[in-house]
């Protein structure tokens, strides 16, 4: 280099062949700038010096100008971000690695609810996050665990933070409105809705225990509720069995006798009918018991007045006799034929009622008499004594000595 008189050094001339970066050195000013293309640049020539990797920017001309300098805008290299890998937004990990840029670094660790590996620094570099692979597992919920009667919670067992359970109900009980359970981050399950309702038996349908001379307490009864079956209203007998209402909804006998023997109670003989007239079954092979019917006829000379043969009566627990008899008639003999100038005062009699035959006021003759009586089945006049045989007068005055 030259030496001017007054001691000062002179620029370099022109034509020196002196790279510029090694003779100024590269301009200041911005970091993450990559020179190495402007490294043997000499004058009057140019370079382009660019964003060093995990630096982002747009690219500059630089030039060597005579006096050794480069001369020209510096790039603006920004910190190139880092995009969160999707193996860290899992709902399992909390970090707050968003926005995290080149040669910074975040925390990962396990989200609120699960455990696992324990909290790990990931790296930014040139725009990849990296670090150790984390391993959270959810919490096991143990809090507010559907619950209630019937209510069987056996599936939410072991349910782990972000699963989600559906209660069932015991045996014994039916399913109503269910809603499903989720385990939350804070080891309690959601409010979930279950009902379960008690089972009703069905009818009792063991036919050892379903006869018309037993009696029970078994409607509507639940899961679990007992009730006695021993003899009904007009039966005698000392067994009983104890049932009790099974998961199946059906009975089964809990203890007491296999089989239950009740006898009918008869009806006292006070309760027969006793009307004149009538004849009945109701003592035929013993008095008529409870549950047994009897058969009302009305007897020879007698008549039901709706025309009918029979009316059926039947023992009650009570111990009555129950039925209607229709209403009784006293059967009429038909008036007999009458020979010529014979009258009489037999017309519409009843059973058991007298009446005579006799002669006209034209006719002569003894008079007879007749009774209306039975006569297997039927009824009709029978005499008592003699006939009646009459003649006319005329006859008889003209045939006189």
């Amino acid at each position: 280099a030259g030496t001017t008189a007054a001691g000062t050094t002179a620029a370099l001339p022109p034509t020196t062949t002196l790279p510029c970066s090694q003779y100024r050195g590269y301009p200041t000013g911005g970091r993450g700038v990559d020179f190495s293309n402007c490294q043997a640049t000499v004058y009057p020539n140019t370079c382009t010096a660019k964003c060093s990797a995990g630096y982002v920017g747009n690219a500059a001309t630089l030039a060597c100008g005579a006096a050794g300098s480069f001369t020209g805008s510096v790039p603006n290299c920004d910190p190139q971000p880092c995009l969160v890998p999707g193996q860290l937004n899992k709902v399992s990990l909390s970090h707050e690695c968003d926005g995290v840029k080149h040669q910074e670094s975040c925390i990962v660790k396990c989200a609120k609810g699960y455990v696992g590996t324990s909290s790990q620094r990931y790296d930014c570099s040139e725009g990849v996050l990296s670090g150790t692979p984390m391993v959270c597992d959810g919490s096991v919920c143990e809090i507010n665990k559907p619950r209630g009667r019937g209510v069987d919670a056996t599936p939410c067992n072991g349910k782990k933070t972000g699963e989600a359970c559906t209660p069932t109900c015991k045996v014994g009980y039916q399913r109503g409105s269910f809603t499903d359970c989720t385990c939350q981050a804070s080891g309690s399950f959601t409010d979930c809705s279950t009902e379960c309702k008690r089972l009703t038996c069905n009818s009792l349908a063991i036919s050892a225990y379903n006869q018309a001379s037993m009696q029970n307490n078994c409607n509507s009864k639940k899961y679990g509720q007992r009730c006695i079956v021993s003899c009904a209203n007009g039966y005698t007998g000392s067994d009983q069995a104890r049932l009790v209402c099974t998961g199946t909804g059906e009975f089964q006998k809990k203890d007491g006798a296999d089989a239950i023997a009740c006898t009918a109670i008869a009806c006292s003989t006070k309760e027969h009918p006793t009307s004149l007239g009538l004849s009945h079954t109701c003592a035929d092979n013993g008095n008529v018991a409870t549950g047994q019917s009897c058969i009302v006829r009305p007897n020879p000379g007698f008549s039901f007045i709706d025309g009918s043969t029979s009316a059926t009566l039947t023992c009650n627990e009570n111990g009555r006799i129950t039925g209607t008899i229709p209403r009784k008639i006293v059967s009429v003999c038909d008036l007999p034929s009458l020979a010529s100038g014979v009258d009489s005062s037999c017309e519409r009699k009843r059973t058991r009622t007298k009446c005579y035959q006799f002669c006209k006021a034209s006719h002569q003759g003894i008079p007879a008499a007749y009774i209306c009586e039975v006569k297997g089945q039927s009824v009709e006049f029978q005499a008592v004594s003699g006939t009646t045989s009459c003649s006319s007068a005329t006859t008889t005055a003209a045939g006189t000595t």
